[in-house]
């Protein structure tokens, strides 16, 4: 097995390629030990062969300590056959996963939050968007892997969203301008409000699946706004729904850019 370390951000990434078996592990294991314990590991096992399952109690063992010590553990490009592995043991819901890299940017932004809170989200009348099995449609238990009506695995949102009509407006990014192109008005059907990860919403404009937007909420307020930024959010399309003549998109965000504007007051 070959490990490489790189730095992104305050994150430690070891992209592993190879079998993840016996001396590899014992490798690995030496690896962590190297790394402080208060920083945050990525693992990206998108080139991992092979994996025995006592990789797993070494990963849990790795995630309390440095849980202890104020870091974490988390996992990147996961492969089919260690995802299922993952969730027929349930650990999918004690570690984070992340499919594309450009979404480990939120790692930084909720340990920011968590420090010093900088999105103001007073007024909003918002409550938890219900789970619903995919299978027969009903309410989902809090914290359920299973549906408890039919038994259909299920598996849980790392982040909770919630139901709540917000304005926004967006635009399909066609060059680095941030201004440039049309941008359309439109209102969430749901949204992460504590990570900002995610959000849903309808329109009768056409995308592809994995197709970039920008977005805007006019209403949310994050960093200083007094002093003219305009935060603008970064998506990229994750599911694609036709209703009723609409289509609900819902979107995987994964940055933010600070724009400099000038506000002007008629």
């Amino acid at each position: 097995m070959k490990i490489k370390r790189r730095r992104k951000g305050q994150l430690s990434i070891l992209d592993l390629t190879g079998p993840l078996q016996g001396q590899e592990l014992v490798v690995l294991e030496r690896g962590f030990k190297h790394i402080p314990a208060e920083e945050t590991i990525v693992l990206n096992l998108g080139d991992v062969t092979r994996i025995r399952p006592e990789a797993l109690k070494s990963f849990i063992r790795e995630l309390q300590r440095r849980n202890r010590a104020g870091g974490s553990l988390k996992f990147l490009k996961v492969p089919g056959p260690i995802l299922d592995l993952l969730r027929k043991t349930q650990l999918d819901r004690r570690f984070e996963i992340y499919e594309y890299e450009d979404e480990l940017g939120y790692i930084d932004v909720e340990s920011e939050v968590r420090q010093k809170p900088k999105v103001n989200l007073a007024g909003l009348n918002a409550k938890a968007k219900d789970e619903r099995c995919p299978n027969c449609g009903a309410i989902l238990r809090t914290g359920a892997h299973s549906c408890f009506e039919c038994g259909t695995t299920v598996r849980r949102r790392r982040a909770t969203r919630h139901q709540v009509a917000l304005p926004l407006l967006y635009n399909i990014v066609l060059s680095d301008e941030f201004l440039d192109g049309k941008w359309i008005g439109g209102i969430t059907d749901d949204i992460d409000l504590v990570r900002f990860s995610g959000v849903g919403l309808y329109t009768t404009e056409s995308f592809k699946p994995q197709q970039e937007l920008r977005l805007v909420f006019p209403t949310i307020c994050m960093g200083d706004a007094e002093a003219g930024n305009l935060t603008i959010f970064c998506g990229r399309v994750k599911n694609l729904v036709e209703v009723e003549g609409y289509t609900r998109v819902g979107l995987a965000l994964f940055d933010t850019i600070e724009y400099r504007a000038q506000w002007v007051k008629e």
